[in-house]
């Protein structure tokens, strides 16, 4: 096997941004207010159905700054929740008929959990920013079907941290915050330790990050404007690439490794496509805009990506919660495939019935 390819298939668990392999065929939403748990039939793009909707409750909040990451391997999304300090799993192995439960709640060691969330399927850990005291926490929900949720591992943070990347394949942890990078090394659950601690000012309102496994570069959706790219081959010794302002207000930003194309979803009404085949001298090729692209008022914004059929899945609101899918084939061209009334979540992710 290349190390290219190698470097691909490890990334499909590394929560960084890239969702690889064979075509998914479903999507799931959740988060925000109350319970709002929706599944999607996206087998065929161009004729979408529902699932499942579930039904209303105390349930995952998940506002602009909360996080959630979805778990494959063993079907569960696990997402935060900000007002009541808590986290929840969503068990979608049946897709027709999904189920979401409290799994963690403690004020003291998870306090407004925010910013990302970063999933390590392999020991089934889930990383979320804390704050009041600032933490990185790793949330173990291996045995959530009988004791819930426990923390695996934590270390005290100096900043108050508002981005979260996750590298499952080198167990490596980013985070931002201000106009800094940093970087934790959490193979060791019981003793994390900082690795880098980066300032420059392109860094500044750094939020989704997005990780290209094969040239060991991370995007970031910059809100401030445009994208910016990092070498992090060496996570002890991270330096900015370049920063390219163009493209407002970006929130989050997905990358597509095979074609050397990110993507930045802004809270503007846009989605931009940026040419990074050469990291420190990236290019904007196309904006796209849709009346259902979540605007800046909006509590809510996500975006996945299916870079097998080259498919972006955003969640917009205008009037009606949808979750809408634009093909990226020509990433100069984007276009709009289809559209289907959702639910009220922020968090979108893919997978396979």
């Amino acid at each position: 096997m290349s190390r290219v390819a190698d470097k691909l298939i490890k990334a499909q668990t590394a929560s960084a941004g890239i969702d690889d392999g064979s075509p998914f065929d479903t999507a799931i939403a959740v988060g925000r207010y109350y319970l709002r748990v929706i599944t999607h039939d996206v087998s065929d793009p161009t004729s979408l159905s529902t699932l499942d909707s579930a039904g209303t409750g105390n349930g995952p909040i998940a506002i602009s700054y909360n996080g959630a990451g979805i778990d494959r391997t063993n079907k569960v999304v696990i997402s935060g929740d900000s007002t009541f300090d808590r986290i929840h799993a969503t068990d979608f192995s049946n897709p027709a008929a999904v189920v979401s439960t409290q799994i963690y709640s403690d004020a003291t060691v998870l306090d407004t959990p925010r910013g990302g969330c970063g999933i390590d399927e392999a020991r089934q850990v889930a990383w979320f920013i804390s704050v009041t005291p600032n933490t990185l926490v790793g949330i173990d929900y291996s045995d959530i079907a009988t004791n819930g949720g426990s923390v695996a591992g934590s270390i005290a943070l100096s900043y108050q941290c508002y981005g979260l990347g996750y590298d499952a394949a080198n167990q490596i942890v980013y985070l931002t915050t201000g106009s800094r990078m940093l970087s934790y090394d959490v193979s060791n659950l019981s003793s994390i330790s900082q690795l880098d601690n980066l300032s420059n000012s392109n860094i500044s309102g750094c939020r989704e990050l997005a990780i290209d496994p094969v040239t060991e570069v991370m995007y970031g959706a910059v809100q401030n404007g445009g994208i910016v790219a990092l070498d992090i081959s060496n996570p002890s010794n991270m330096s900015v690439l370049s920063r390219n302002t163009s493209g407002a207000s970006n929130f989050c930003c997905k990358v597509d490794p095979n074609i050397e194309y990110a993507f930045g979803l802004s809270g503007t009404g846009n989605i931009y496509s940026y040419d990074v085949s050469d990291p420190s001298s990236m290019t904007l090729d196309d904006t796209f805009t849709d009346s259902l692209i979540p605007t800046a008022s909006s509590y809510y914004r996500s975006l996945a990506i299916d870079t097998n059929q080259k498919l972006l899945y955003y969640k917009g609101f205008s009037g009606t919660d949808s979750l809408v899918i634009i093909s990226y084939a020509d990433p100069t061209n984007l276009v709009k495939v289809n559209s289907i009334t959702s639910s009220q979540a922020m968090n979108v992710f893919l997978f396979n019935r």
